[in-house]
């Protein structure tokens, strides 16, 4: 009785839980308007600011490279 169960829920999950196209799930990047890019930029730039000195260097670098890469894209996106 309990395989059956099983097999009923995993049936269920396959028709019912599988992602469609086009949603979040699909790991697609998620797109953001200019004024979000600039709250997260702001976000980024105070995180940096209040990183103390123990915290790692990989991370502190992660954080400086995404804030290039948005100021590179807010830039580009200003001159048009």
């Amino acid at each position: 009785m309990l395989s059956y169960v099983a097999g009923l829920q995993s049936r269920w999950v396959d028709r019912y839980m599988r992602s469609i196209e086009g949603q979040r799930s699909d790991r697609m990047p998620v797109k953001r308007n200019a004024s979000e890019k600039e709250a997260q930029l702001q976000a980024l730039k105070a995180r940096l600011a209040s990183m103390k000195s123990h915290e790692s260097a990989a991370l502190r670098a992660s954080v400086e490279s995404k804030i290039a890469e948005l100021e590179a894209e807010l830039g580009g996106g200003r001159r048009r």
